[in-house]
């Protein structure tokens, strides 16, 4: 199937905002900064269990029950003063988060596809770890939703960034992912790719953020943080509930 030039056109605008966040020097943004570009920042407003007020356009969160973290699995708690490097924390977070993950996907043989894969089988770079570059981010696992080019994404961050700041990573993998989907010929009758990240930032936080290109902007939903301090079982079940989202919505019309 030959790419429609809609198709070419919105991932050629993708590929612009990713060269433009490449090319500046910050590792955050406030949102106003990023008011040049074609990106619009959303608020993602949820409900205490984690169900969405607003319209969510491609994923929908789990509705079934969901197990609390197995009691073997240790967690370390931590505290502001106490807290070391933002990528060692991001690191303690997604371990323990990716083995409530597998622990939980067990119960179900249908939930297979939300296993994370590791993010060498994905054919972009979803990384900065250059010890010459001073920006530090990656993908600590990634996969999809079976029908479509709805991708789930695990990133780790060694950056502190508050509810009204949006990382270098968080913008650089969202779009790397919908620039290789979008490539892709087995996606070439789906005008849009939409994307999930969760994201641990610092200082002992995560996040959801949910982002599609609607053929004029790049369109990023950003929850509140999660504080993990402890080890807060509600809002890790957030997290659970999101990462193993359904699909929804038209991908191919867009």
């Amino acid at each position: 199937m030959l790419e429609s030039k809609e198709h070419q056109a919105r991932r050629n605008t993708i590929k612009e905002i990713a060269r433009a966040i490449s090319e500046r020097r910050e590792n955050r943004y406030q949102h106003k900064d990023v008011h040049d570009l074609p990106i619009q920042i959303l608020p993602m407003p949820l409900s205490a269990d984690g169900d969405p007020l607003f319209e969510s356009e491609f994923f929908w969160p789990y509705k079934k029950p969901l197990p609390n973290p197995d009691e073997e699995m240790e967690f370390s708690p931590s505290s502001p003063e106490e807290a070391t490097d933002p990528m060692d924390e991001a690191h303690i977070l997604s371990y323990y988060f990716g083995h409530y993950i597998t622990s939980t996907i067990r119960l179900g043989s249908d939930n297979w596809y939300h296993s994370p894969r590791q993010p060498i089988d994905f054919p972009c770079s979803l990384c900065e770890l250059d010890t010459e570059n001073p920006f530090e981010w990656c993908a600590g696992g990634i996969t999809g939703i079976p029908g479509g080019p709805r991708m789930k994404c695990l990133l780790l961050e060694s950056v502190d960034a508050n509810d009204d700041q949006i990382t270098r990573g968080e913008i650089l993998c969202m779009c790397r992912i919908m620039i290789t989907c979008l490539r892709s010929r087995k996606y070439r009758a789906h005008q849009v790719s939409p994307v999930l990240l969760i994201s641990f930032v610092g200082p002992r936080h995560a996040r959801i953020l949910l982002g599609h290109h609607d053929g004029t902007n790049l369109v990023i939903r950003q929850s509140k943080r999660f504080a993990f301090w402890e080890q807060n079982i509600p809002e890790m079940k957030i997290l659970l509930r999101w990462w193993c989202s359904s699909a929804v919505g038209d991908t191919i019309n867009g």
